[in-house]
């Protein structure tokens, strides 16, 4: 929030402010931050995601009549960074800014949850249920590591940071072909068979250049550089040595340039719109290059950030669409 704040030129207000003026403020950045680097604040990450609140969208996106300050005794005014991770009952969100718990009450969501929620000097996190809490705290107390501690997450975040990307989505987890077939047969269900059988997907994904399982990957984007110019979109993935990186990034670059993005079969409910064609054509530009274990990605699109990362990720459901980063 505070990198966001900066690069917009948004101050946070005050303790003073009105509920109106702070709702304004905070569409004000979320709108200008999805203009302009395609940003989306979500008050979930999607799915059966863990659905944020600590942090104050949710001012917005329920039609609130007061901020979390009155309940809590902190709202999105303090918080300069978040991070959400898991599933709805065993994730959990974590606020880093101005919190003091000398000042922080009980409370309940918009839903009547209270959960369970920390607060320490420059730290407050919520989740619903006992264990991913106990993480957070032994993690915040060093009684376990956690993924800052974590090699491949520290090169990831690293990387993203000296990119200048104002946020960053992580994963551990890379998605092969099977999977990915496996996927959209519990998303569609008997529905997939009236647009594509398994095999043909299949048997898609059988000619296509895919890359080889990763250990992480980071994505995030960065505001533009100048007036007129397009935000970057950045994916770093971390393998095992140096080879891989570098045999990896040869093969993502014949993926993009010789691949389609869609599946060519003749499906029935296909628009004209849906022609197959090369990733390399959804991209203004591209980079891609190794950097001692990591292959790293750089895009620009006329869909940009989020929209971008979407194409990227196996993260949808829609069966038309080769997600570029499935693996072999």
């Amino acid at each position: 929030m505070a990198k966001i704040r900066a690069e917009l030129g948004i101050e946070s207000l005050g303790s003073d402010a009105t509920f109106e003026e702070v709702s304004q403020n905070i569409m004000d950045v979320m709108s200008d931050a999805r203009k302009m680097a395609g940003i989306n604040f979500r008050t979930s990450i999607g799915g059966d995601g863990f659905e944020e609140w600590l942090s104050g969208f949710n001012a917005i996106a329920y039609e609130a009549t007061e901020t979390t300050a009155g309940s809590l005794g902190f709202d999105i005014r303090n918080v300069d960074q978040f991070a959400i991770f898991g599933d709805r009952m065993f994730g959990g969100e974590v606020l880093l800014g101005k919190f003091d718990p000398e000042v922080t009450k009980a409370a309940f969501d918009h839903f009547g949850r209270g959960g369970r929620i920390l607060v320490m000097d420059g730290m407050a996190a919520r989740t619903l249920s006992h264990d991913p809490m106990q993480q957070i705290i032994d993690a915040s107390t060093d009684v376990q590591p956690s993924l800052a501690d974590d090699p491949n997450y520290i090169m990831a975040a690293n990387l993203l940071t000296k990119f200048g990307t104002a946020g960053a989505l992580f994963s551990g987890d890379s998605e092969n072909v099977e999977q990915a077939i496996a996927r959209l047969e519990d998303m569609w269900g008997d529905g997939l068979a009236t647009l594509a059988t398994a095999d043909e997907v299949r048997d898609q994904f059988a000619q296509a250049h895919l890359i080889e399982a990763y250990e992480v990957a980071a994505l995030g984007t960065a505001f533009p550089a100048g007036e007129g110019e397009s935000p970057n979109t950045y994916t770093v993935l971390i393998y095992t040595s140096e080879d891989a990186a570098t045999k990896n990034a040869a093969q993502l670059k014949l993926r993009i340039d010789e691949d389609d993005n869609l599946i060519g079969f003749n499906h029935p409910q296909a628009r004209q719109s849906e022609v197959p064609a090369r990733w390399s054509e959804q991209f203004t530009s591209y980079e891609v290059w190794p950097e001692g274990n990591a292959l790293i990605l750089r895009v620009t699109s006329d869909r940009f950030g989020d929209n971008v990362v979407m194409q990227l990720l196996p993260s949808s459901g829609d069966p038309f669409i080769h997600r570029l980063l499935v693996t072999e």
